[in-house]
C-alpha cells in the first residue's frame, strides 16, 4: 500500500483560516488538524505554536493590481481607470477584511507587533495617491491632494465592503452600482476644471 498524499501547509494553512474566521483564535489546533487531514504532531512540525499558524493564516494577500496601475498613468479614459480600480480595490478588500476584522478582534495577540510600513492596505493608499498625482501632473484629474484623495477614494471602497459583510439585507446596493455612484461623485470633485465647468454648465 503505498504512502498517503503529503498535505501542503498551504493546505493546512486555508484549513486553520476557515476555522479561525468562524471560531476566532479559540479554534483548537486539534480542530484544524482534524479539517486538514493531518495530526498534532504535523502542525508543530510547520509551526512553532499556534500563534504562528494564526499569523500565517490571517496573512493579508498582495494586492496584485496595483502592479499594472503605473500603465493607466495618461492612458485611456481616466473616469473609466477609475472604475476599473475602484472595482480591483474591493475584490482585493473582500478578500482582506474578514482577515484584518479577525486580527483586530484579537488584538491582545498582536501587542508589540507593529503595522508593517509595507503592509497590503498601506501599499495601496500610497500606490493609488501616486497614481492620482501622476494623473494630477498630466491635467488629466485635479486633486488638491492626492493622498486626501486617495484616502477618500480607497476608504470609501472599504466602507462599502464593511457595511457589505456586516448588512448585506440593510440599504442594499450591488457593486457596480456602488462603483459607478462613487466614482461619478468623486469625479465631481477630481476632474479637470474644463470638465467640472462643462458639466456644471448642463
Amino acid at each position: 500500500m503505498g504512502r498517503p498524499p503529503k498535505v501542503s501547509t498551504d493546505s493546512i494553512i486555508a484549513s486553520a483560516r476557515a476555522l479561525f474566521l468562524d471560531k476566532g483564535f479559540q479554534a483548537t489546533t486539534a480542530e484544524i488538524a482534524d479539517r486538514a487531514g493531518v495530526s498534532e504532531g504535523s502542525l508543530f512540525n510547520r509551526f512553532k505554536d499556534k500563534l504562528e499558524l494564526f499569523m500565517a493564516a490571517m496573512d493579508l494577500p498582495h494586492p496584485t493590481f496595483l502592479d499594472a496601475l503605473p500603465e493607466l498613468v495618461g492612458r485611456g479614459d481616466a473616469r473609466a481607470n477609475l472604475e476599473k480600480l475602484a472595482g480591483d480595490i474591493i475584490a482585493f478588500v473582500e478578500t482582506a477584511l474578514p482577515k484584518i476584522v479577525t486580527l483586530i478582534s484579537h488584538k491582545n495577540l498582536l501587542r508589540g507587533r507593529a503595522i508593517p510600513a509595507d503592509s497590503p492596505p498601506v501599499r495601496v493608499i500610497r500606490a493609488v495617491a501616486g497614481y492620482f498625482a501622476a494623473e494630477v501632473a498630466r491635467g488629466r484629474m485635479h486633486a488638491a491632494d492626492p493622498e486626501i484623495a486617495a484616502r477618500l477614494f480607497v476608504g470609501s471602497a472599504w466602507h462599502y465592503c464593511l457595511f457589505q459583510m456586516m448588512s448585506r439585507n440593510v440599504l442594499p446596493l450591488g457593486r457596480d452600482a456602488f462603483v459607478r455612484g462613487m466614482v461619478d461623485q468623486l469625479w465631481q470633485g477630481v476632474a479637470p476644471r474644463a470638465a467640472a465647468t462643462r458639466k456644471g454648465s448642463r
